[in-house]
C-alpha cells in the first residue's frame, strides 16, 4: 500500500468528469456534452445513494454526512490521497495459495493459471472450477468449519474471481505462447452511459482497441430467440457487457476481449458506496480497528481482498485520525498504474517497459496528477520472442497474464478536507433490522431484465424521461420486497404503477454488499407535464411496513423541451 498527497482542485466544479477526463466523443461535440451530463447525473446518483447508506436492511448503517459531495461542496484546497493496490486476486492466495492454513495448498505458478483460466484441468479440486470455502471468514477465516456449512467460491461469472478491479484477456498463437495481454480497469457504468449516447462509437472503440471488426449487433443484448432487445426509451438496442469480445480471460479463434469490468462487484458504484460507508467509525478493541476487523464490522467489502479493505481502511483512518470529510477525488475513477517491471528479464537484454502500451486513460505526467489515470493497457509480445523461452517474471518463465498483473497495483484517488461540524460518534457493528423495509436498486427495461445472464454486471444507470411522457414495462429491482409491496416515487409529480412482478435471474442483489433475496417490480411510470427535472429517488413498502426512505437517484426526469 502507497499513498501520495498533493493539492487538489483550485475551484468549484460543476459536474463530474469522465474517467481519466477521456473524450470518447470529442468528434461530436455535442454528443459528447450528453455524454458528460449523463456521466455526472450518474456518479451525481451513485454519490446520493452511497451517503444515504442502507437504512432499509441495515441498522448502524447511515449517517454518511462525512462522505461530501463535490457538486455541493466545494472541494477546494482539498488535500489528495491516493490508495493502491496490487492488480493480482488476493483472494486466490488466501483460499487457494500455502501462506494462510488452506487445505488446497497451490503452489504461486499454480495460482497464476487459476486466475487465467478458472480452473486447473490436472487437480482435481479445481478440475471444473473452483472448490468451496468456509462461510466463516469473519473475524477470521476458520478452515476447522464443519464442511457442510462451506459455500461456494465467488463473485460468479466469466472473470468473477478477478476481482480487484482489474481483469484481462489473453491471445496466445498456435503453440500456446502468450502474444498479447488486454488490461483493463474501466467500470462498466461508463460504457453502459456511452452506449446510451451512442452505440455505434461504443462498436468503434472495440475494434479500434482489440484490432478487429466488431459491430453494434456483435455486443447487443439477445433475447432467447435470438432477437435483439430494444431499449424503448432510446429506440437502441440493450448493450449486452458480457458479449462475445468482452466476455472471459482468453482471445481464441479471431474472438475475445477485455474492455471493460465484468465481475459483479467491480462497479464504479460499488466503489464510491464503499468510500461512504467507510467513514463511519466503529467500536472497536485497538487489535481489531484494521483493515479486516473493520471490513468485517462495517460490512463493506469482501474481507482478504487487496483492494476494498485496505481502500476502507485508509478512508476510515481519514476521518478517525485527521478529522476530514472525503470523497472519490475527480475524475472518478479506478486506475491502472505503471508496472514494476524490475523482476521482468527478457533475453537480449530488451526493456520490458518497451512492451507494454497504454491504449485508453493517461499517465500521471499528462494527468498532472501524483498517480497514473490508465483505464487500459496491453502488453505485447514482439515477434521472434517466445515468452515461456526469453522471458522470466521473478525468475519464472512468462506463462500465464497474471504473472504481468502482479507486477502493478490499480489505484483509486480520495480529497479530503477538514470537518467544519461535530467530531463523528463510534457506532457499533453493522447489524440487521428486525423488520427490513425493501431497499430499491435500480431501473431498467423489462424485457433487458428477464434477458441478462445472471453473472453479468447490473449497474444503475438510470432511465431518462421527459417530463409529460410515460414509460411502461420497466423493471424494478429491489431487495426484500414483497411481491405486494406498494411502490412510489418522493416526487408526487411522478406515478408509478405496479403491473407485474417476478424474482429475478439469478436472484442476485446487483452489486450490494451482502447477499439478498431480491424481486422484480414490472412497472410503468408516468412523468406529470409540472414535474421538475433532476433526478428522483424511489420508495418501496411491504404491506404492514412504515415507509422507510426513497432510495435516492434511481430516475431522472428530464424538461419536456
Amino acid at each position: 500500500m502507497r499513498k501520495a498527497l498533493a493539492v487538489a482542485a483550485d475551484s468549484d466544479i460543476t459536474r463530474f468528469s469522465t474517467p481519466a477526463d477521456q473524450q470518447d466523443l470529442a468528434a461530436t461535440p455535442a454528443a459528447q456534452a450528453q455524454l458528460d451530463e449523463l456521466w455526472s447525473q450518474v456518479l451525481e446518483a451513485s454519490t446520493s445513494a452511497a451517503r444515504v447508506g442502507n437504512p432499509w436492511t441495515n441498522c448502524n448503517d447511515a449517517d454518511r454526512r462525512l462522505y461530501f459531495d463535490p457538486l455541493a461542496v466545494a472541494p477546494t484546497g482539498a488535500s489528495t490521497v491516493a490508495i493502491n493496490w496490487n492488480a493480482f486476486p488476493n483472494r486466490l492466495n488466501v483460499y487457494f495459495g500455502t501462506a494462510a492454513g488452506s487445505p488446497y495448498g497451490l503452489s504461486q505458478l499454480q495460482l497464476f493459471q487459476l486466475a487465467d483460466q478458472g480452473k486447473l484441468p490436472d487437480v482435481p479440486d479445481f478440475a471444473k472450477g473452483f472448490p468451496t470455502i468456509p462461510s466463516q471468514i469473519c473475524p477470521s477465516l476458520d478452515w476447522q468449519q464443519d464442511k457442510s456449512q462451506w459455500q461456494a467460491f465467488g463473485p460468479s461469472g466469466p472473470r468473477g474471481w478477478l476481482d480487484e478491479y482489474c481483469e484481462f484477456a489473453v491471445e496466445r498463437d498456435s503453440s500456446g505462447e502468450i502474444r498479447r495481454i488486454h488490461f483493463t480497469c474501466e467500470n462498466p457504468e461508463y460504457w453502459f452511459s456511452l452506449w446510451r449516447i451512442s452505440p455505434q462509437a461504443v462498436a468503434n472503440i472495440y475494434s479500434q482497441v482489440l484490432g478487429a471488426v466488431v459491430n453494434v449487433d456483435d455486443l447487443s443484448l439477445r433475447d432467447e430467440n435470438g432477437q435483439i432487445i430494444t431499449d424503448p426509451l432510446t429506440g437502441q438496442p440493450v448493450y449486452n457487457p458480457l458479449n462475445d469480445w468482452n466476455c472471459g480471460t482468453q482471445i481464441a479463434n479471431g474472438v475475445g476481449g477485455a474492455m471493460h469490468l465484468t465481475s459483479p462487484p467491480n462497479t464504479i458504484g460499488a466503489e464510491i458506496y464503499l468510500g461512504a460507508a467507510a467513514t463511519l467509525q466503529r467500536n472497536l478493541p485497538p487489535q481489531q480497528y484494521n483493515a479486516q476487523g473493520l471490513v468485517c464490522c462495517s460490512q463493506y467489502g469482501q474481507p482478504f481482498r487487496n483492494s476494498d479493505p485496505h481502500i476502507g481502511f485508509n478512508v476510515n483512518q481519514l476521518v478517525k485520525n485527521a478529522n476530514m470529510q472525503v470523497t472519490l477525488a475527480d475524475p472518478v475513477g479506478l486506475y491502472i498504474q505503471t508496472p514494476d517491471f524490475s523482476q521482468v528479464k527478457i533475453s537480449g537484454g530488451i526493456d520490458p517497459s518497451t512492451l507494454w502500451r497504454v491504449v485508453r486513460g493517461r499517465n500521471a505526467q499528462q494527468a498532472g496528477t501524483s498517480y497514473d489515470q490508465i483505464l487500459h493497457a496491453v502488453f505485447e509480445i514482439p515477434p521472434g520472442i517466445v515468452p515461456s523461452r526469453d522471458i522470466t517474471v521473478a525468475g519464472e518463465p512468462l506463462q500465464w497474464a497474471s504473472q504481468i498483473q502482479q507486477t502493478f497495483h490499480i489505484a483509486l484517488a480520495a480529497w479530503g478536507m477538514p470537518n467544519s461540524g461535530p467530531a463523528p460518534q463510534a457506532e457499533p457493528c453493522v447489524g440487521s433490522v428486525s423488520t427490513p423495509n425493501p431497499w430499491p436498486q435500480l431501473i431498467l427495461d423489462n424485457q433487458a431484465m428477464e434477458n441478462y445472464d445472471p453473472d453479468a454486471p447490473l449497474v444503475n444507470v438510470p432511465p431518462v424521461i421527459k417530463a409529460g411522457q410515460t414509460a411502461t414495462q420497466l423493471a424494478l429491482l429491489v431487495v426484500d420486497g414483497d411481491k405486494n409491496a406498494s411502490i412510489q416515487c418522493d416526487d408526487p409529480a411522478v406515478a408509478i404503477t405496479v403491473t407485474g412482478g417476478y424474482v429475478p435471474p439469478g436472484g442476485g442483489a446487483a452489486g450490494k454488499t451482502g447477499v439478498f433475496s431480491t424481486y422484480v417490480y414490472v412497472i410503468d411510470i408516468s412523468i406529470g407535464a409540472d414535474a421538475q427535472p433532476g433526478e428522483k429517488g424511489i420508495v418501496a413498502v411491504n404491506p404492514g411496513n412504515q415507509p422507510g426512505p426513497a432510495c435516492p437517484g434511481l430516475l431522472i426526469v428530464d424538461s419536456a423541451s
